[in-house]
């Protein structure tokens, strides 16, 4: 059994990459963003039952620096009304001033993709849904921001959370 679960974007289009890496028995959980929905109850339900029922121990946040999301928000093209989409703009907005003015397109792209992932990991270990089955399950959870054009960026936010919550 392949206790890993990944996180990713629908529209990043990374099912295959990561199947090809980890093995076709990997579990995927796609949404909007790699932005998990706290307000929808059955998503919730579902990804704590997917959790427990495969017996996760190590969980993933994947997202591509190319995201078009990502691209959309910086280049500041009209949104389409994903709740996600207002998410990323709210972290590009917040952070604007230390994370991306004066830097390139592709180091913003970089910037807000760990962004995304920091904050992503950061709901996911602190919330209510989470916490305790990460804690109780010896959960590792990671972050990776993947790149099409060739890089592979391990933010440093991923490295603060390789050992489990209980360690930290």
């Amino acid at each position: 059994m392949n206790n890993k679960l990944f996180f990713t974007c629908p529209f990043d289009s990374l099912e295959l990459s990561l199947k090809q890496k980890f093995g076709s028995r990997i579990h995927i959980i796609t949404c909007s963003g790699c932005t998990i929905p706290y307000d929808d109850n059955l998503f919730i339900e579902l990804t704590q039952a997917c959790i427990k029922d495969n017996c996760i121990t190590d969980i993933n946040f994947v997202i591509d620096a190319q995201s078009r999301l990502i691209n959309d928000v910086i280049s500041q093209n009209p949104l389409f009304g994903l709740m996600a989409e207002y998410s990323i703009q709210e972290i590009y907005s917040n952070n604007y001033n230390t994370h991306f003015r004066g830097e390139s397109f592709m180091r913003q792209k970089i910037n807000l993709a760990d962004l995304i992932v920091q904050k992503q990991i950061d709901k996911f270990l602190f919330s209510d849904s989470f916490s305790d089955l990460i804690i109780d399950n010896h959960i590792k959870v990671n972050g990776v921001i993947y790149s099409k054009i060739g890089l592979n960026i391990d933010p440093a936010t991923s490295l603060k959370y390789k050992m489990p919550l209980y360690e930290l």
